[in-house]
């Protein structure tokens, strides 16, 4: 009966040393749905070539439930698009990216749009868009965010559609229902977009947005986000 307790408390103890350890390596990471996409792969793959000792859990929420999310501890970190930066928290950014207008064929602002020296594209104001239906993404999202902080700043008010997949929105443009505004980064290059329907949003008016890593004040020392945000900044140094 000794030998059975003894046996019993051994492999409670050797228990309690996995799930200690297995704390001590998890990881909790938060995305948005369409970063996760595209990011999830490489970054797997490069946390088993380089820290094979880390378990990671992918969540993917929208960008206002993810932040709510890491405040209340419900996760360890989250790659988002910032925009305003909460105390409590630590940023990396990662890269920036500014607003483009995928306009719908044979919208007639495209008569409206102008040519700044420096840019390829050509160039189209807020106010060339007053009689267009624009499809975005829904609000809580990080891109929309940006849109909102946009228009506020302009004191300019459009016809918005809301609506959360990217790639229903860019079949909205190109099957001629409306036009949207998107950012182009990593996520969502301009590879398979139609070129002739591109635009850069006027300068003046454009606002960049922030992709960032972040964590709770104090975690950045932390061994495990020390090791994806090295993944992460080699993904997107790979794809800059």
């Amino acid at each position: 009966m000794a030998n059975e307790v003894l046996h019993s408390h051994e492999l409670f103890e050797s228990r309690l040393k996995q799930l200690k350890f297995r704390n001590q390596n998890n990881i909790l990471f938060g995305t948005t749905i369409q970063r996760s996409y595209v990011l999830a792969a490489p970054l797997l793959k490069w946390l088993f070539e380089h820290y094979r000792q880390y378990f990671i859990e992918l969540h993917t929420n929208k960008t206002v439930q993810l932040e709510a999310d890491l405040l209340e501890g419900n996760l360890d970190m989250v790659l988002i698009g910032s925009h305003e930066q909460k105390d409590a928290l630590h940023y990396e950014t990662l890269s920036s990216s500014w607003q483009w207008i995928y306009l719908r064929e044979d919208s007639p602002a495209a008569q409206k749009a102008t040519y700044i020296d420096s840019l390829e594209f050509p160039v189209l104001r807020l106010e060339d868009l007053k009689d267009e239906k624009i499809v975005a993404n829904t609000p809580g999202s990080g891109s929309r965010a940006n849109l909102d902080k946009i228009l506020e700043t302009a004191g300019i008010e459009l016809d918005i559609i809301d609506l959360p997949n990217w790639d229903n929105r860019i079949a909205m443009v190109e099957g001629g229902k409306a036009s949207s505004f998107i950012r182009l980064d990593i996520i969502k290059g301009a590879e398979s977009l139609l070129k002739n329907q591109l635009f850069f949003l006027h300068p003046d008016q454009n606002i960049a947005s922030l992709t960032s890593f972040v964590c709770r004040q104090g975690f950045e020392t932390d061994p495990r986000f020390q090791a994806v945000l090295k993944g992460l900044k080699t993904i997107y140094k790979t794809h800059s």
